[in-house]
């Protein structure tokens, strides 16, 4: 009985040395398809309401603004990982959630005609800093 057992597996051994390379390229094209089905469901589900590190302050308000709700939880705020504050009526402000120690900030941004966007730092209860940055 144990010949046959140890048979089988000399088998299986051969046939898996046989097919090395079929079986490593099967599983490079598994980890590829994987990779990029994951990265694709991220860019298109993306809100802001999975990234609890930053506040959308129209959702902090007393009374129910127009698109608050709608600019966190739908994917456009984030689409393909940019931030589009111009979706969801217009004016938005995201804040933070965490204290940042910076000495400077770059960034990429494009304001559309009559847009312009506001970089607050230095807050304290009684006030902030900010710069105001514009097309015009």
């Amino acid at each position: 009985m144990s010949y046959v057992k140890t048979q089988g597996v000399g088998r299986v051994r051969k046939s898996i040395r046989a097919n090395l390379n079929l079986i490593i390229l099967n599983l490079i094209i598994i980890f590829i398809v994987s990779f990029a089905i994951v990265k694709t469901h991220a860019l298109y589900e993306n809100s802001l309401s999975v990234h609890p590190q930053w506040i959308a302050t129209k959702t902090t308000l007393r009374r129910g603004v127009n698109g608050a709700l709608e600019f966190v939880l739908s994917p456009q705020a984030l689409a393909r990982n940019q931030l589009n504050l111009g979706v969801w009526y217009g004016f938005q402000e995201v804040l933070y959630r965490d204290e940042l120690d910076l000495s400077q900030i770059e960034f990429r941004f494009r304001a559309e005609d009559g847009g312009y966007l506001h970089v607050l730092y230095d807050y304290r209860s009684g006030g902030f800093s900010g710069v105001r940055l514009s097309s015009n």
